[in-house]
């Protein structure tokens, strides 16, 4: 799964990648931020028998209310794992893996919730 969409006047990238460690996927993340530094960027993998997920949001983007922490926790919700992290970068790990499709589908309905 990959997409790049504006929700609310906001860029958001979010994308499966083939499994990797949580250092890899913030490594992806890290490039991703650099071509589109105003993006919010939601990635996501499938480690041994867990999902886990990153998700950075720019600090302009804070302001409007959406925040990485919350942002990681509602998408780590919904494939049963949990996170946390700061405003702007956080991480999520856990729960089914079967279940990270769906999670990361909903992104832009959970940004337009948290943005509202």
């Amino acid at each position: 799964m990959q997409s790049k969409r504006v929700v609310q006047g906001m860029t958001v990238i979010v994308h499966e990648v083939e499994p990797v460690s949580m250092d890899d996927l913030r490594m992806i993340g890290d490039a991703l931020r650099r071509l589109d530094p105003e993006a919010v960027v939601v990635l996501g993998t499938r480690e041994d028998r867990q999902a886990l997920a990153m998700v950075s949001v720019p600090r302009s983007l804070t302001q409007r209310g959406l925040e990485a922490r919350e942002l990681v926790k509602r998408i780590a919700m919904r494939f049963g794992g949990a996170g946390g992290g700061s405003a702007l970068l956080a991480q999520a790990g856990g729960g089914d893996p079967k279940r990270l499709g769906d999670a990361l589908a909903a992104v832009a309905e959970v940004v337009e919730e948290l943005a509202g």
